[in-house]
């Protein structure tokens, strides 16, 4: 249900970041199809009644008819304080990744980390603060061009894990202390021509990430592309094992979860 729900609300809130300012390109469905959902799962602890939501209708209404910058406004202000209200964003606080739309460090899907260029990003880990306002504060920014990203934040959100390119040239997962910003490598699987990345912590105290020691490639292209499989990473011994063994990528650990 939280996972429909989480669905259903950033659909409508990709709707209202994508639209130019005219309501003729606002997907009006997707926000009420996120408003009645929310309504359904959270009751009473979600702030919009049937009032509410008679006033959403009415504006999106009166933009589809007018097309005026006015009623656009009052359609968009009323939309995102429907989405916003959304119990799942009690907090003050969210950890993003601001990139440049110049490199996004995509993949493709078949594809992990491994085949992304090692350089000529332009991002950092950044906190918005407070969620309806778009400020940003820099958590984290690499004193060289490379990638940031993978972010998992530990349970008592006093650190997190992120992967970037490592001492030795090749992908690594880092550890950021929040409180003072300090960053430190993980000691993981240290070959040279091997690849870590993509990590998140265990409720036991260990480590989940994904690596290319298998030494293995997607078959479909020949092999050139590398496969990631699941490790973990025990805190206490210092110790990586592989948790399972496919020919095919992993991509992530919260695929193992």
């Amino acid at each position: 249900m939280i996972r429909r729900t989480a669905r259903s609300f950033l659909i409508a809130l990709m709707s209202l970041s994508c639209a130019t300012g005219t309501a003729q390109h606002a997907d009006f469905e997707s926000v009420f199809l996120a408003v009645r959902d929310l309504r359904q799962t959270f009751g009473a602890d979600y702030l919009m009644d049937d009032a509410g939501e008679t006033a959403l209708r009415e504006a999106a209404d009166e933009a589809a008819a007018s097309q005026n910058g006015d009623t656009w406004k009052r359609w968009d202000e009323l939309a995102r304080a429907a989405l916003l209200a959304n119990p799942l964003l009690n907090f003050d606080s969210l950890i993003v990744v601001k990139r440049s739309e110049k490199q996004l460090g995509l993949s493709q899907n078949w594809e992990s980390n491994s085949t992304l260029p090692m350089s000529g990003f332009d991002n950092e880990i950044a906190i918005l603060s407070p969620l309806n306002d778009g400020a940003l504060t820099t958590l984290y920014r690499p004193e060289k061009d490379v990638f940031v990203g993978d972010v998992d934040l530990h349970f008592d959100a006093d650190r997190l894990l992120f992967s970037m390119p490592g001492d030795n040239g090749r992908w690594q997962i880092h550890e950021l202390n929040i409180s003072d910003k300090s960053v430190r490598q993980l000691p993981l699987i240290t070959e040279a021509d091997v690849d870590n990345y993509d990590a998140c912590y265990l409720p036991d105290g260990n480590i989940l990430f994904t690596s290319t020691a298998p030494f293995v490639g997607v078959p479909c292209v020949t092999g050139s592309s590398h496969v990631s499989n699941i490790y973990r990473h025990d805190t206490a011994s210092g110790r990586s094992r592989p948790n399972g063994h496919l020919d095919m990528s992993l991509f992530s650990p919260y695929n193992a979860q």
